[in-house]
């Protein structure tokens, strides 16, 4: 079954506000990306076509989105546009291994995004998390860390050297100005980014938000916002 099918399965509306993938402050307005021209050349993109069943304009994220080396759980070297994020859609927050705060609640109701993208995700959608502390946040430790959260095979914790994670996080928009509040444990900016890399359309919300709230999200980017997913009363 895809997307597509996926989106005539229900009919609960949903309303979103996309916002292109900028590096801003807290609170800042973000403007949303214009549609590409009608002239522009269209490249096959697979895993779309797969999902909506047309072919759209593929990789018009590239120019925001850093293709920088990053390394997941398993100690694989990723270039992170070309390896992960293009051609799909995308979901992605920033997190620590070591967290009394917000960071297992974050992670928790992710795996409950990842479970209702069933069979698409590591496929036409990918989940990926960024560790805050790159300097100790080895792959080893993410690897620990997926275990003791029993994490789905495809979702990837990605880290790196220390400024490739720092302009990372800023670049992707997981900063904030206030110095009491940036990079703290319990009070760090716990927000999910997602977006769709072919139409470089991308919003997001507190990781809090109910996980049916958030893949509605998702889909109503680029497929009919009237037939998404109902809300199962998981929160």
């Amino acid at each position: 079954m895809n997307l597509h099918t996926l989106f005539k399965q229900a009919g609960v509306a949903a309303v979103l506000t996309a916002a292109a993938l900028v590096s801003v402050p807290v609170g800042a307005t973000v403007e949303a990306a214009p549609p590409a021209p009608a002239a522009e050349a269209v490249e096959a993109a697979p895993a779309a076509k797969a999902m909506t069943g047309w072919i759209p304009a593929a990789g018009r994220s590239a120019h925001r989105i850093p293709d920088v080396p990053v390394y997941d759980q398993d100690g694989r070297r990723l270039m992170l546009y070309t390896d992960l994020i293009k051609g799909k859609v995308v979901l992605f927050n920033f997190m620590y291994a070591d967290c009394e705060g917000i960071c297992p609640l974050q992670t928790e109701n992710l795996k409950r995004v990842y479970e209702q993208f069933g069979e698409h995700m590591g496929k036409e959608v990918i989940m990926l998390s960024f560790t805050l502390r790159p300097e100790t946040d080895t792959p080893e430790k993410l690897h620990h860390y997926t275990e003791m959260h029993d994490i789905p095979e495809h979702w990837r914790f990605l880290t790196g050297d220390v400024a490739t994670l720092q302009m990372l996080r800023r670049q992707l928009g997981f900063y904030d100005e206030a110095q009491e509040i940036d990079l703290q444990n319990a009070t760090h900016l716990g927000m999910v980014r997602y977006g769709v890399d072919w139409l470089d359309r991308w919003a997001g919300c507190p990781a809090a938000t109910p996980a049916h709230v958030i893949v509605n999200n998702v889909l109503g980017m680029y497929g009919p916002a009237h037939s998404l997913v109902p809300d199962t009363g998981a929160r």
